[in-house]
């Protein structure tokens, strides 16, 4: 009957729609996937492939410092000489794996000329605000990096890092 046939193209004309739907919400998805992925590949990875090779020279994060804007680094100088550093840092994201340069947000950025000693076995702490070089930071696991160098050696540079993760807060 006329009345049957009418209902049966109600019935196809909403199964299109949600098809018609349903392609357009997995299109959505998979255009914000190749997004994600194109800009993890603009990231530049860091440059520091070395780090961690002071013998008897570690860094170490305090966990409970740690927020979107800053956190407190901990220096240990468990070698037999005095150690430097200066206020220069770096903070890099972990992604898949690698680790990438956080972009900075002003265009060129000059450090104080600031140098600090620590000698052998001591320890001090260094307060780190990232807010003006890279803004608040997503959540996710970062690391940050500071050089060093030693009395005997103040021409040769050792990197080291520490690892965090910063939560949802």
């Amino acid at each position: 009957s006329q009345e049957e046939r009418y209902d049966y193209l109600e019935v196809i004309s909403v199964k299109k729609i949600i098809i018609i739907s349903l392609l357009i919400w997995l299109s959505l998805i998979g255009f914000g996937c190749q997004k994600q992925e194109k800009s993890e590949a603009d990231q530049i990875k860091s440059k520091y492939d070395r780090v961690d090779d002071f013998e008897g020279v570690i860094i170490t994060v305090d966990e409970i410092s740690i927020t979107k804007s800053g956190l407190t680094l901990k220096i240990y100088n468990n070698c037999d000489e005095a150690i430097g550093y200066s206020t220069f840092y770096c903070v890099e994201k972990s992604i898949s794996e690698e680790w990438y340069k956080i972009p900075q947000l002003p265009d060129k950025v000059s450090w104080p000329f600031i140098g600090y000693d620590l000698e052998p076995s001591h320890t001090a702490e260094f307060d780190i605000d990232w807010v003006w070089l890279y803004g608040e930071l997503d959540p996710g696991n970062y690391r940050i990096i500071k050089y060093f160098d030693a009395e005997s050696n103040p021409d040769k540079k050792y990197y080291l890092s520490a690892e965090f993760e910063l939560a949802l807060r």
